[in-house]
């Protein structure tokens, strides 16, 4: 049976450097497998111990034993190197390590100086399930980290691009673009660069190219800001940055035209100032010491230089939505062509993608407007909500839809009892019928759900989709999402129920219209569908507009920031709606109908002609949201303009 031989080699010196490192083990296979050839023994003859070179009858034996299986695993100090040889003669196996140690340290000069220092033999008995001899070592891996098996001007790109989607984090404090496509977290980003090769080495070598770009486009918009607060590291060290590259741009000092040298010169530089130069050793620390310092150097680099990047490049990040457009924007000559074109494909599908949001959003908004007339205000189904084509109800894509899925929730909600008693007409009836059973069968589940019989849930989904079809003439299906509307008004007769399901459906929107945007996470497309909601509610009446006013979730929150942060939104609504004002000085003569509060609001902002001065510093902010809202919606009907309230509320 064959021998497995362990041999420990020891190099001179700590292996520092991470690419060397990663080649050590495929380095060290290819040298056994061109040292085995090498005879390093007279092989010996197991029957009397003669060496066989000397039997006549045994040529073929000078071959030598077969290497049936090799382990390297290299380390920080050295390398443990694994042999099974197809020998049974232990003498011969442990020659054969002894030997191949000796030509690993002759056959390459990475190896030059690295000795033998332990060599022991194990007898095997036969190979494992996978016909491997040896078992794996530890961080028995590739030879290479992914990374660097790509071109350089690839790494080069994907650096520049992660520096470009950090920059953009820093402009969102509140930390909710990081769940978009477009989103790098800035303090993954130098985390990871830290700890990761080739990372490191690669982002810090873009920084200067972009510092440079980034200081020339600041210069020509001509606005200075101060150094952003957001983002980690030493704040006083980017400020020294910040003036380096601005005192760069203002006088250059570096002999060289294009940004790549000149940010190189300028990073090194500012390095070598501030005791940063993290790609260099010291000959005073010892290796893990010098590790840490390299690494603690780094990311302070890196911190400094993202912050000053997001310094210099504050406006036009606020108009780059991905990291390949704000590259793109900053005009520099030394990236690739290619983040041109990714740039605009960027833009393209941004685009598009921005569009398709755009319409799930108004008819996600349009359902659950039309579901909160029912409940709140059923009387402007009737002379609101038109039939004609091109009205929400016939518009296939609100009610086969969203309308389907707020209806889902709310039929629910209200429960199969209710249901089967809002019964006013036939078609209702027939509503009710074909709603009731699979109603029943989910409160049935809810209670107990051991081995439920079928689906109620998709048969509820069955029951609405015959309810708000596709298919079919425009006044059927108007005719049908009426007919449903209205058994949800009757169904929700009860004293506080309108209010109370009202209120449930506007907590969290989104989830209720399944409503998913590809451009955003589930916080933000809930806030923007507010926001949607609103405008479509005031484009239709300000008695709804005011009542989704009371009931943004803000006003009830337990979160004490969240309260002031809607006073200043509404704020900013009121003042928008007072500069519109000034420009219709006609608006007063066409008295809009408005309740209160939204009615005094609306009043005392329009007095004066010449100056609007309505004002909500006597308003609790509950009353100022339904005020204004009021005030918004009453305006645009007044301007027969439904597109005013999105001007406002945006």
């Amino acid at each position: 049976m064959p021998y497995a031989v362990w041999l420990e080699m020891t190099a001179p010196e700590p292996i520092t450097d991470a690419a060397a490192a990663a080649q050590l083990p495929g380095l060290i296979v290819d040298l056994l497998k061109a040292g085995w050839d090498v005879p390093a023994v007279s092989w010996l003859d197991d029957e009397d111990d003669e060496p066989a070179a000397a039997n006549e009858d045994t040529e073929d034996d000078t071959d030598g034993p077969g290497l049936l299986d090799m382990r390297v695993l290299s380390y920080r100090d050295g390398a443990m190197i694994g042999l099974a040889v197809d020998t049974d003669i232990l003498e011969v196996a442990t020659t054969i390590g002894a030997s191949l140690g000796r030509h690993l340290a002759d056959a390459a000069p990475a190896l030059l100086g690295w000795t033998t220092e332990s060599l022991r033999a194990v007898k095997l008995t036969a190979p494992d399930a996978d016909g491997d001899w040896l078992p794996s070592l530890r961080e028995d891996g590739p030879r290479f980290p992914v990374a660097e098996h790509l071109r350089h001007d690839l790494l080069e790109m994907a650096a520049q691009f992660l520096i470009a989607g950090a920059v953009r984090d820093l402009h969102d404090p509140t930390g909710e673009s990081r769940h978009t496509p477009e989103a790098v977290d800035a303090a993954d980003l130098v985390a990871g660069a830290v700890a990761q090769h080739p990372w490191g080495r690669e982002v810090g070598g873009e920084l200067g190219t972009l510092l440079i770009a980034a200081g020339r486009y600041e210069a020509a918009s001509g606005a200075r800001r101060p150094l952003t607060g957001h983002g980690g590291g030493d704040a006083a060290l980017a400020q020294q940055l910040l003036e380096a590259v601005r005192a760069e741009i203002d006088r250059p000092a570096i002999d060289y035209d294009d940004d790549r040298m000149r940010g190189h010169v300028l990073v090194e530089d500012f390095m070598e100032r501030h005791d940063l130069q993290w790609n260099r050793r010291t000959g005073d620390l010892d290796d893990e010491a010098d590790e840490r310092r390299s690494r603690e150097q780094l990311r302070a680099l890196l911190w400094a230089g993202l912050r000053v990047l997001a310094t210099l490049t504050h406006d036009l990040t606020d108009d780059a939505p991905s990291p390949w457009l704000w590259l793109a924007d900053l005009e520099c000559d030394d990236l690739s062509p290619a983040v041109g074109v990714l740039a605009e494909l960027d833009d393209e599908r941004l685009t598009e993608a921005a569009e398709d949001d755009d319409e799930e959003l108004a008819a996600a908004a349009e359902a659950h407007v039309l579901v909160r007339a029912a409940l709140l205000h059923p009387d402007l189904l009737d002379d609101g909500v038109s039939d004609e084509v091109g009205s929400l109800l016939s518009n296939t894509e609100v009610t086969s839809g969203p309308l389907h899925h707020v209806a889902h929730d709310v039929l629910i909600i209200l429960g199969a009892d209710a249901i089967a008693k809002a019964t006013g007409n036939t078609n209702q009836s027939k509503a009710a019928e074909l709603l009731a059973p699979p109603l029943r069968a989910i409160e049935t589940l809810r209670v107990d759900d051991d081995d439920p019989d079928g689906d109620p849930y998709n048969d509820l989904h069955a029951a609405l989709e015959r309810l708000l079809p596709r298919s079919g003439s425009t006044s059927r299906r108007v005719r049908m999402a009426r007919d449903l509307l209205a058994l949800i008004t009757a169904a929700a007769a009860s004293p506080d129920t309108p209010a109370r399901v009202a209120r449930e459906l506007f907590l969290d929107p989104a989830t209720t219209a399944c409503v998913l945007l590809s451009t955003d996470d589930d916080n933000r497309t809930t806030r923007r569908l507010r926001s949607y909601i609103l405008t479509t509610a005031a484009a239709l009446d300000p008695a709804i507009a005011g009542s989704f006013a009371a009931d943004l979730p803000a006003l009830r929150s337990t979160d004490p920031r969240d309260e002031p942060a809607l006073r200043n939104e509404i704020t900013t609504w009121w003042n928008r709606t007072l500069q519109a004002l000034r420009q219709l000085p006609e608006l007063p003569h066409r008295e809009p109908q408005c309740p209160d509060p939204g009615a005094s609001l609306l009043k005392s902002a329009t007095t004066d002609e010449n100056a609007p001065s309505g004002t909500l510093d006597d308003l609790s902010t509950a009353s100022a949201a339904i005020a204004v809202a009021q005030a918004i919606s009453a305006i645009s009907l007044a301007l027969d303009d439904p597109d005013f309230p999105a001007q406002i509320i945006r």
